[in-house]
């Protein structure tokens, strides 16, 4: 015998989606993207215009579409667009949450002018994605009384004396902005239901330098100087106007400023309500521990410490002056450290690897290998070994190497460049020492590079604008060496810069048809290149692998599959 449940009349004519209560459709809308919020207009009529009162709105990169071949610029066009169109139809009773990331000081100009129409919004998340242009927070910011929280980034925070006491902001993030120490001082003495303080400097900041784009130089100069001004900010001032703070993130450049001085072994007063404490410090300097060990004794209820150990800037080895006397070498630390590896599918080739390579093996792999047919394609270090991939398939006629105690051999590099030798691969190690390959058979026409204490914003771009772009980069410490090159091709470039692996914003390059070229990092933090190629790949396939060891299994896991080693670095990937 055979059952069935019966359907009933009403079932067959019922709409569940016309008939969701509103409150429900506000909460679907919340939990998808702003782009599939808007498609929702075509559902029924009840959800024709359900978008335009969403009280959160977040705007990202993946609301537009524009042709892979037309680079960022119209990218961030197009988005700009995209956000002041929303906000116009936006006629909801007001807007509570408001996130999107922007490129142009006028932009946000704006788009602070309408929202400081409604004093209802309690959450505000701006970036500007160029690092090192600050765009400054207008006035029209500090009129929005009713905000619980603010996450401002690459920005110049200056309230005007006026400003109001903001007695519901439960929480504030400040990446890479510029304030003094007195006006954090003032703002902060404004607040005082804040639960939450993160002061970061480069955390999840996206470096977007496009090929073409004119950037003014960083406030401070090369070296961002977060408390700006004459600094007598410490932590006893810190904490004090902060008496019901839980939660306290602190990076290593505000962590210099506040601990300017020295600091007593306990607070004036004890810290009863802070629970989670975050502080980069370095070992080396004793200001920082002794402040650090300050806060924690005057915290009686603190459940969750985390310490993040940096290091001091110190100079390594490099060329002299002929006058000069040699200085001795700087050794660093490392922080939580993983290889990461790039590869690209190309048609079946030969391919071999050599890892934990002292100094005094390197040539004897070399040399078999150049016996074989190969010449090397790409390097690395790890703790002051060296590891190096050889290839069949590089194109190249001829290749020299140089391994030197100094960083980026600079007589050596010109010698070999009077030679027609052009660099195709850098790797530094922490003691300073370099290892630099030059060959000949590549397409390039001219080459530069430079070393710098920080990542060159500044000098990619003027390069870039002379129609070079980045073909090796490498670091040694906290040393940063660039490569660029004329006829690379490439048309578009852009550099990824974080503290962790960018994981969601290498995919959307990938979808925009960009590829991982060139990689780097030191234990503070890795830069990622991608670039776009001026021909169309036959292939687009690549992959990233993220590993404790030296990827051997993985690589020879993905030779069966014709994907072969593009790129290697060893350096800080996660915390």
């Amino acid at each position: 015998m055979e059952f069935e449940n019966p359907i009933s009349d009403e079932g067959l004519h019922s709409d569940i989606i016309t008939t969701l209560p509103k409150n429900i459709i506000e909460s679907i809308l919340s939990l998808i993207p702003l782009r599939d919020a808007v498609r929702t207009s075509i559902l029924s009529k009840k959800w024709r215009y359900s978008w335009r009162s969403m009280p959160k709105l977040a705007f990202t990169n993946k609301l537009v579409r524009v042709p892979s071949y037309s680079g960022c610029k119209l990218l961030n066009c197009k988005l700009a667009g995209a956000i002041f169109n929303v906000l116009l139809l936006h006629d909801g009773p007001g807007i509570l949450e408001f996130n999107c990331h922007l490129h142009k000081e006028s932009e946000f100009l704006q788009i602070m002018g309408y929202l400081a129409r409604w004093n209802k919004l309690k959450e505000l998340i701006f970036c500007n994605d160029i690092v090192n242009r600050l765009y400054k927070v207008p006035v029209s910011f500090f009129s929005l009384q009713g905000l619980e929280r603010i996450d401002l980034q690459n920005c110049t925070f200056d309230p005007p004396l006026t400003c109001n006491v903001f007695s519901r902001l439960k929480s504030i993030t400040f990446r890479n902005v510029e304030v003094s120490a007195q006006i954090l001082q003032r703002f902060l003495s404004k607040c005082p239901p804040l639960e939450c303080l993160y002061l970061g400097h480069d955390v999840r900041s996206e470096v977007d330098l496009v090929a073409g784009n004119e950037f003014a130089p960083i406030a401070g100069g090369n070296e961002f100087m977060p408390l700006a001004g004459g600094n007598k900010f410490t932590f006893v001032d810190l904490l004090r106007c902060m008496p019901k703070i839980q939660s306290l993130v602190i990076s290593s450049y505000y962590m210099r400023d506040l601990s300017a001085g020295g600091m007593p072994h306990n607070l004036p007063t004890k810290v009863f309500l802070l629970k989670n404490l975050t502080l980069v410090v370095r070992l080396m300097e004793q200001s920082e521990i002794s402040s650090a060990l300050c806060v924690i004794s005057s915290a009686p209820m603190l459940e969750n410490i985390e310490f993040m150990v940096g290091q001091k800037r110190g100079k390594l080895l490099i060329n002299l002056e002929e006058d000069e006397q040699p200085k001795k070498k700087a050794r660093v630390g490392s922080l939580a450290s993983q290889w990461v590896s790039v590869y690209n599918a190309r048609p079946p080739t030969k391919q071999r690897y050599h890892y934990d390579v002292a100094d005094s093996r390197l040539s004897q792999h070399v040399e078999n290998g150049k016996k074989d047919g190969f010449y090397i394609s790409c390097v690395a270090s790890a703790l002051n070994r060296w590891a190096l991939v050889m290839d069949a398939g590089t194109g190249f006629s001829s290749q020299v190497y140089n391994l030197s105690p100094f960083f980026l051999n600079k007589d050596w590099i010109m010698e070999q460049w009077g030679n027609d030798y052009y660099i195709t691969s850098i790797a530094g190690a922490a003691n300073g020492s370099s290892l630099v390959v030059m060959s000949k058979g590549t397409p390039y026409k001219q080459q530069s590079y430079k070393v710098s204490e920080s990542f060159p914003f500044q000098w990619i771009s003027k390069k870039w604008r002379e129609g070079f772009r980045v073909t090796s980069i490498t670091t040694a410490g906290s040393r940063w060496g660039v490569v660029m090159s004329r006829n690379s091709g490439f048309v578009y470039q852009v550099v990824e810069l974080d503290f962790l692996y960018p994981s969601e914003r290498i995919q959307c390059r990938w979808e925009n048809k960009y590829r991982m070229t060139s990689m780097a990092a030191t234990p503070d933090q890795a830069a990622y290149i991608l670039s776009t190629p001026n021909s169309i790949l036959t292939d687009e396939t690549q992959e990233t692998l993220i590993t404790s060891s030296f990827p051997s299994t993985h690589v020879e896991e993905n030779w069966s599959k014709n994907l072969y080693i593009a790129s290697i670095c060893y350096g800080r990937t996660v915390v």
